[in-house]
């Protein structure tokens, strides 16, 4: 069980770091996309995050990652207790999150889906 937590400020190698953490955390009150949610995935970290903005395009609640209210820290709170006391469930969550980022937002489907924006556009 996680014995501590570490706020480590800004740092250059953060996918070394990602793989030393148990969970991943973005506890957003506002976020357009949030691609920092599509590194902790690849890394295979189960993830939780606020649910606003474009969050929700790249996390299922329940299913690849917990969603919780913005500024509700007890909801925040219990889903990190969650996790950590429930290594199966946070098994489940972060396979199915690297699962479905890696076949939607991975190089090949951007540009295409990027393309199909362009031609949509332009004609």
């Amino acid at each position: 069980m996680v014995d501590k937590i570490l706020f480590l400020g800004r740092k250059k190698e953060i996918a070394k770091l990602m793989t030393a953490a148990e969970a991943f955390v973005l506890p957003s009150e506002r976020e357009a996309f949030g691609l920092v949610l599509l590194e902790a995935g690849v890394a295979g970290l189960p993830i939780i995050a606020s649910n606003v903005g474009g969050i929700p395009e790249i996390i299922d609640d329940g299913k690849t990652g917990i969603l919780v209210p913005p500024e509700n820290p007890q909801a925040l709170a219990e889903a990190i207790k969650n996790i950590i006391e429930n290594p199966e469930m946070a098994e489940k969550l972060k396979v199915a999150a690297k699962s479905k980022l890696k076949s939607i937002f991975n190089a090949k489907t951007m540009a295409e889906k990027t393309a199909e924006v362009y031609d949509k556009i332009l004609k």
